[in-house]
Order: structure tokens, then sequence, then C-alpha cells
């Protein structure tokens, strides 16, 4: 390489050939860096196998299916998810806020009254905030803990039937 330099010094015709050269294997080099290799592989997503995410669907089936297989917490979650829906009917049938209504349910004459049955205004009126275990949910919701599969449905037929 030698040669080379000492005759880049001193020829300009030399020293801009050898520049072009160098250049073009530059442009060569980096050529090849950004175009893809031939041996392309085709991108490949890990297999999910049998786990999927579950929709609001799914995960109320499954709430379902442990609460009616003997599960205490699944009727609760059950039972707190029918009184949401219940809360949100009469809001809507009785042209009521949210405050308003929260204020309201909590009188369970008055619900009874509103919802002409008095299990479910049990239901709607009690505060789902202790644990299925506790005294006062085995006190005020026993009976509906107890027989969750006859009186779930009969309940959520109701509040299906609320206009």
């Amino acid at each position: 390489m030698l040669p080379i330099f000492e005759a880049m010094s001193v020829d300009p015709r030399i020293q801009l050939s050898i520049s072009f050269v160098f250049l073009f294997a530059l442009a060569l080099i980096m050529l090849r860096l950004v175009l893809p290799s031939r041996e392309q592989r085709p991108f490949e997503t890990p297999h999910q196998g049998t786990e999927h995410v579950e929709g609001g669907v799914e995960s109320t089936e499954k709430l379902l299916e442990d609460a009616l297989k003997g599960s205490d917490y699944s009727k609760y979650l059950a039972l707190k998810q029918l009184r949401d829906i219940a809360v949100s009917r009469i809001i809507l049938r009785l042209h009521l806020g949210r405050e308003e209504a929260e204020a309201l349910i909590g009188d369970e004459r008055w619900l009874k009254h509103v919802l002409k049955d008095e299990e479910l205004a049990r239901v709607v009126a009690h505060d789902f905030h202790g644990t299925p275990h506790g005294q006062m949910e085995r006190a005020l919701l026993g009976d509906v803990f107890d027989s969750f599969e006859v009186k779930f449905p009969e309940l959520l037929t109701k509040v299906e039937e609320m206009r």
C-alpha cells in the first residue's frame, strides 16, 4: 500500500482514480449493509396455544359456572353484577341521576315499592363491600347463597323484565 500512497501524493490523476475506487468500495459495502439478505425468514409470532384473552361474555360465563358449582365468592360477584344492572335499569326507568339513585337505593322500603319484589329489593339494597363469608352477608343473603341455582335465575328474570 505504501507505493500507492506515494504515487497518490505525486500524481493527481492517480490520486483521483484511487479516491474513486475507494469511494466505490465504500459504496458497495454500505449497499450490502442496507439491502436485506436473500434468505429472509418470514415474521413468526409465538404460538399462543390454548391461552386467549377473555372478553366480557367469556369471563361472565366462567363466573356463573363457578357460582353454580358452589363457589361463594363467584356467587357474591354474580349478585354484585346483578345489583349493578338493576341499579342501572332503575336509573333509566325513573330518570334519576347516579347520586340520587344511590341515595334512594339504600332505602329498602322505597326499593320494595319500586321493584315490587322483596327479595330483589334486598339484593339491590345490599352493600357489596364485604366478603361472602361475612356475618352480615350470611344474615341478609344467606337464603340466596344457599339456593343460588334456583334464586339467581329468578332474580335475573325479574331484572330483565324491569322496564
